[in-house]
């Protein structure tokens, strides 16, 4: 009789038990499907935010400005070496930015905040720090005196679009910088670091208003028509004297998290699967010691000890057979609703923020062949270690022992 039709007939000769360990294994399947799911969609949105929002792909800065940042380590030609960047390959965009600090004011308070000058159209290409303004609107370049603050700030100077701000800081010559500025919109969703302290304005204007020409930083994205570290050393060729680097190395806390998320996932799917492992052993083995007889008969007619390991084996395949096709049934509408939709905890939190990045509050998953195939994968492995005791027990029963057991 043949190996998988002797297997099958055996698996359902217990059927409750075997029904009972299927279930066990298509719902850790499902679980580990949908947590992979999540974890890779958090980590990708996590990614994406960093990027997207305020970090780039690369930045550029003076030598040695992220270590002591100083209004007079700056990028002179910035603009040109923009032009540069953008001629290295199709979908590279680059936009150089003047950065300051200084106290801003309001009838109400006043805080500490982080100046960001930069080109309100082109500095579109590489941050989306303008499709997070909530009220108001972003930059004009028409308008040389508006202003937009993060929203945090906004509530602690007790401010909102129109109102007239009073900006304090010291000039590159060493005057003192003050100025009358006017909010035009506020920036929610973007991060804590944005919201609480930061302020974008024209770069020309902010560049007046600090008395300086060149730019202190430069954001590249690649929108991935070349990787990052490919870029990063054709920069390098073009600039030899600035600092080029990578927003991993820019945030290494950042990057070390999101590389911890997948050996989470990994130690979290081990667990997982060495309880269902458990479970599939003690379903083999009260299979091995029920059939025992059976298993000296076999032996005893000439069924080699390969022959009895391969019908165990067997067995196990369509209990992971099984259980694959049920864990799919219900993973796959549930994970695409997940990957489509998400869950949207934007009724609990505004803004949600990892290490000073924003965080979109819509948890969505990724849902892809990888998400479906490593948990399989995982099951499977574990599944067939987990029965090699069972099996190898079978198939080195002794005949007559095993026809007289009780």
């Amino acid at each position: 009789m043949n190996t998988f039709k002797l297997a099958w007939r055996n698996v359902w000769r217990n059927a409750r038990r075997s029904i009972v360990t299927v279930i066990a294994m298509a719902l850790a399947l499902f679980a580990m499907v949908q947590y992979a799911g999540f974890m890779r969609g958090y980590q990708t949105d996590l990614a994406n935010s960093a990027v997207n929002i305020e970090m780039g792909d690369l930045q550029i800065h003076g030598k040695g400005y992220l270590e002591k940042p100083t209004l007079y380590k700056n990028i002179s030609n910035a603009n040109a070496l923009v032009s540069q960047i953008e001629r290295i390959a199709p979908g590279v965009y680059a936009s150089a930015r003047i950065l300051g600090s200084g106290l801003i004011a309001s009838d109400h308070n006043s805080a500490p905040a982080m100046f960001k000058g930069v080109e309100a159209e082109k500095d579109k290409r590489v941050s989306d720090v303008c499709q997070h303004v909530s009220a108001g609107k972003w930059l004009s370049p028409k308008d040389s005196h508006g202003v937009v603050i993060g929203a945090q700030l906004a509530r602690i100077l007790n401010v909102r679009p129109g109102d007239e701000l009073i900006f304090l800081s010291q000039a590159a010559d060493g005057s003192a910088a003050n100025e009358l500025f006017h909010l035009r919109g506020t920036v929610t969703g973007a991060g804590s670091d944005v919201e609480r302290a930061q302020v974008f304005m024209n770069k020309d204007t902010l560049a007046r208003f600090l008395n300086i020409k060149n730019a202190h930083q430069i954001l590249v994205r690649t929108s991935g028509a070349i990787d990052n570290a490919t870029l990063q050393t054709k920069i390098r060729t073009l600039a030899p004297t600035l600092d080029v680097k990578t927003w991993q190395e820019i945030s290494p806390e950042l990057a070390s998290m999101i590389a911890y998320m997948s050996t989470a996932l990994v130690f979290m799917s081990l667990l997982v699967y060495i309880a269902i492992g458990i479970v599939v052993l003690n379903a083999m083995l009260m299979a091995v010691f029920e059939r025992i007889r059976e298993f000296g008969i076999m032996k005893a007619i000439g069924v080699s000890p390969l022959g009895v390991f391969r019908i165990i084996v067997a067995e196990t395949a369509v209990l992971l057979m099984c259980s694959i096709v049920v864990g799919m049934i219900i993973s796959l509408p549930v994970g695409y609703s997940l990957a489509t939709h998400g869950i949207d905890l934007s009724s609990q939190m505004s803004s949600v923020s990892v290490s000073g990045v924003g965080v979109s509050p819509v948890m969505k998953a990724v849902f892809d062949i990888k998400t479906i195939l490593t948990p399989v994968a995982l099951l499977a492995a574990v599944v067939f270690i987990s029965i090699l005791y069972p099996a190898l027990k079978a198939s080195l029963l002794q005949p007559i022992s095993a026809i007289h057991h009780q």
